[in-house]
């Protein structure tokens, strides 16, 4: 299957960049309409679908583009050696944004480590490197230990301290072991735990093989009917395993659980059986519009977006008694004055989004692609 009959993945990936951009950039943390929040602990929400989105369709662009260089006879010591240098430089992005503004200079000394690249490079690491040198019998083996193994040390290990297991936030195993290994460094919001914490990052690996897997099907199925109906079937299978394991091991996305892993997988994977049916098959796709561009472009848009918004939190400007960030005074006055207090915190957010998707289309235009 070629770059002309997998549209549907771009379209896919570009969609969720601007979601990931519309969650992340509210006007108002403290005004947000229910589908752009997260869920506070176990549960699901629209807005917790978005990063396991964007990690399934990197497994699934894994699984196609890895099939293509081994069809090319390339080196596997060539391809692994890139696997690891682009993982390098998406770590390293991610603690360039967690370090930025690098001043004062204690800033660096307690700088978060994990974060949402951080996961994306560590989650691409494992599975391409699992794609590479094992076949789909030893990833299934992997697969089945990261989802039992990490329920098994969440739902049956004492946390020390506490006693017994317990999935409450801070006090679980995963938050435990941030604790010991990145004491310091973690979320400033929680300082005890890390949503993008070590175990739950190796979870979100699982998230990844089952899009390679996803990848697989649209290949093996060809130009034909048969690779959507494998995918949306497959999704189904997927999501009622997930909500089966719900009452025993909680949808979580700051736990990462099994059941989040096979629920939003699920999901994932009807949403790109029915794009590939419509863009692939069908050759519908001029509604797309600007999906693509972003989906081509998408960890540049990410990084420079979420570059961006912390420029406009530290730039201060005159404002009230005292200075305020440029975020603030243009949220203030060219937003709430002539929208209520929910409306102009989505709008803030559909403008950022309209703002990126205006660059990255242009990039597209130009034949741009930032690549790693």
């Amino acid at each position: 299957m070629d770059n002309a009959r997998t549209g549907s993945v771009d379209v896919f990936r570009g969609i969720t960049v601007v979601l990931m951009i519309l969650v992340n950039n509210p006007g108002s943390w403290s005004h947000i309409y229910a589908p752009l929040r997260h869920a506070s602990w176990n549960g699901l929400l629209p807005a917790d679908l978005v990063f396991p989105f964007f990690i399934f369709i990197m497994g699934v662009s894994i699984g196609l583009s890895m099939c293509a260089r081994l069809a090319r006879l390339q080196e596997k010591s060539a391809i692994a050696a890139h696997i690891l240098r682009r993982s390098a430089i998406l770590f390293v992005l991610g603690l360039i944004l967690n370090g930025f503004p690098f001043w004062p200079a204690e800033r660096i000394l307690e700088i978060r480590i994990p974060g949402v690249l951080q996961r994306i490079a560590v989650v691409y690491c494992i599975t391409a490197l699992l794609c590479l040198y094992a076949g789909a019998r030893l990833q299934a083996v992997v697969l089945a230990l990261l989802l039992f193994g990490y329920w098994a040390l969440c739902a049956l290990v004492p946390v020390p301290g506490i006693g017994r297991p317990a999935l409450d936030p801070g006090q679980n195993i995963a938050a435990w072991v941030d604790r010991m290994l990145l004491d310091g460094h973690l979320w400033k919001v929680t300082q005890t735990w890390d949503p993008e914490g070590i175990l739950s990052t190796v979870s979100a690996a699982g998230t990844c093989i089952l899009g390679v897997w996803a990848g697989r099907i649209m290949i093996a199925a060809g130009e034909g009917h048969a690779g959507t109906l494998r995918l949306a079937a497959g999704g189904l299978v997927l999501s009622a395993l997930g909500l089966a394991w719900h009452p025993f091991f909680p949808i979580n996305k700051g736990l990462w659980t099994g059941s989040y892993v096979l629920c939003t997988a699920g999901i994932a994977a009807v949403c790109l059986a029915l794009l590939h049916e419509i863009i692939d098959i069908r050759r519908i796709s001029r509604w797309a519009g600007p999906f693509p561009a972003m989906g081509l472009n998408a960890l540049a848009a990410f990084f420079l977006s979420s570059l961006a918004a912390r420029v406009m939190n530290i730039v201060r400007i005159p404002g009230g008694d005292g200075t305020v960030s440029l975020q603030f005074y243009l949220y203030e006055h060219f937003f709430t004055p002539f929208l209520g207090p929910y409306s102009a915190s989505l709008a803030w957010a559909l403008m950022n989004a309209a703002v990126w998707l205006t660059i990255m289309g242009f990039l597209y235009q130009k034949k741009m692609f930032i690549r790693l």
